[in-house]
């Protein structure tokens, strides 16, 4: 009997942080399209400095690949989303598995895990999804910066299509105007 109640409770406590994690994922992937579309934040939040002498971290993502800054732009992107879901992916399985066992051990077991997953529902973002999503637009208005300074044609071609990224476009030409100015 005290062997079910322990393992009921470490399923309770292993499904609140597979749930929480998830819901991090969730959550921190709302966040970041939230800011990328908000203008006046991305202009407070991008550091000039950063974009002009990006750190040694973030220099390799800056770095013009062979096929252009459109695969830069596309590989940090497809890396973000992938990693993001790969995170929600484990998490949610890591979940189901745990509500599995919980099952076995028992209805009471079983609610004890469900209402523990549903609880970390409703915790707010934590400080390093918002850092990590804040970190990537940074990097994507660096590369940005980059290739507008660089190749202005190409570029504007670019971010005509890019409807998602003009908002950041348009944050990084105010922060060029105000370094010219």
């Amino acid at each position: 009997m005290i062997l079910r109640i322990l393992g009921g409770l470490v399923l309770a406590i292993l499904g609140y942080f597979a749930s929480r994690n998830f819901w991090q994922a969730v959550k921190r992937d709302r966040f970041f399209r939230a800011i990328l579309r908000n203008e006046s934040f991305l202009r407070e939040a991008i550091d000039p400095q950063v974009l002009s002498h990006p750190p040694p971290a973030m220099s390799i993502l800056v770095e013009k690949h062979p096929g252009g800054y459109a695969v830069n732009v596309l590989a940090l992107t497809h890396a973000d989303r992938s990693s993001i879901r790969l995170i929600k992916i484990i998490h949610a399985f890591a979940l189901v598995i745990f509500l599995v066992l919980s099952y076995f051990l028992g209805l009471v077991s079983l609610i004890a895990t469900a209402v523990a997953a549903l609880i970390a529902v409703g915790g707010p973002l934590s400080a390093p999804a918002m850092t990590n999503a804040r970190r990537t637009i940074g990097e994507l208005a660096a590369i940005l910066y980059r290739w507008r300074h660089e190749d202005p044609h190409e570029y504007s071609n670019f971010i005509e299509t890019a409807t998602v990224l003009q908002p950041l476009d348009r944050a990084v030409a105010a922060i060029l105007e105000s370094d010219t100015a």
